[in-house]
């Protein structure tokens, strides 16, 4: 028999798994608090050391003054005694103190090392998750190419469509189809224009700074062996975005091994030639980017 009705269980479970989703930022914030509250704990515990400190040394100065009395009640083994006693009890009065201190430090540590592992365990499960989705992508992409060939593939793949234009012969105007003059741009397409800071009125201008920046960014992937996106849209002058701090390229891996703004892609190569010579005043910049760097290293 039940005695729990179902969306009430059903309310407390999606609690709980809002909490376990935000569970790293939860741990992370519990851990700054507790760092703060280490730090005026401990204060607070030196600010009362010195008069702890004060009494251990009254102590042990009236055990010294006893002994140099000569008391026959109050020998050597005495004063060792007291010595011993004194100096544990003293111990033990500044463990007391920074024991609140040393309990907050270890939970706050503890706080920080739980976020991060939550942190890495997602990390790498979306990592492999990425992973299989891109296995099953290749793998059907080469599929098409054996079974229809590789200009199918590029067909379906960029969406690319045919498109009727007019083209003049000796017989007057005559329509006919061209193949591959548009297509689908990836999620990591940027729109080069006016809106951009380094855009130039100049055509030739556009085009030299777009050249220059893939050289100079093909010089880094070299020399470096990786370029992550979000610092190629810095050199371009385009905000950053979420995805750009883990995609990029790796100059020894599965990718292409070169970096490529896509200008001369069957389905841009068009828009771009009138880009350069200054009929059209904007142009798309269509990534190459070999996906996400931690899985390629």
């Amino acid at each position: 028999m039940k005695f729990i009705p179902a969306s009430v269980t059903r309310a407390v479970s999606r609690q709980i798994l809002t909490a376990q989703k935000h569970s790293p930022t939860i741990l992370f914030g519990a851990g700054v608090v507790g760092m703060v509250s280490t730090v005026v704990l401990a204060s607070r515990a030196t600010l009362r050391l010195e008069g702890v400190l004060e009494d251990i040394s009254r102590d042990i100065t009236t055990a010294e003054h006893l002994l140099e009395q000569d008391r026959p009640d109050y020998q050597v083994k005495d004063y060792k005694h007291d010595l011993t006693v004194i100096r544990s009890k003293g111990a033990l009065e500044v463990v007391k103190l920074y024991a609140p201190a040393v309990i907050v430090g270890t939970a706050t540590l503890g706080c920080f090392v739980g976020s991060n592992r939550i942190l890495n365990r997602r990390n790498l499960a979306l990592t492999a998750a990425y992973s299989v989705v891109e296995k099953s992508f290749n793998d059907y992409r080469a599929r098409v190419r054996e079974e229809l060939g590789e200009e199918k593939d590029e067909e379906f793949a960029k969406n690319l469509r045919a498109k009727e234009v007019i083209v003049e012969t000796e017989q007057g105007p005559q329509p006919t189809m061209v193949k591959r003059t548009q297509g689908d741009r990836s999620m990591y397409a940027r729109l080069f224009d006016r809106n951009n800071q380094n855009w130039s009125v100049h055509a030739w201008e556009n085009c030299r700074f777009l050249h220059h920046t893939q050289q100079y960014l093909n010089d880094r992937l070299r020399a470096r062996g990786h370029v992550f996106l979000n610092e190629a849209l810095d050199e371009l002058g385009f905000e950053r975005c979420p995805e750009g701090q883990v995609v990029g390229w790796v100059y020894e891996g599965n990718g292409d091994g070169y970096i490529d703004f896509g200008l001369f892609l069957p389905g841009n190569y068009d828009r771009f030639k009138e880009f350069a010579q200054g009929a059209e005043g904007s142009v798309w910049i269509d990534f190459n980017v070999d996906g996400p760097i931690w899985r390629l290293i």
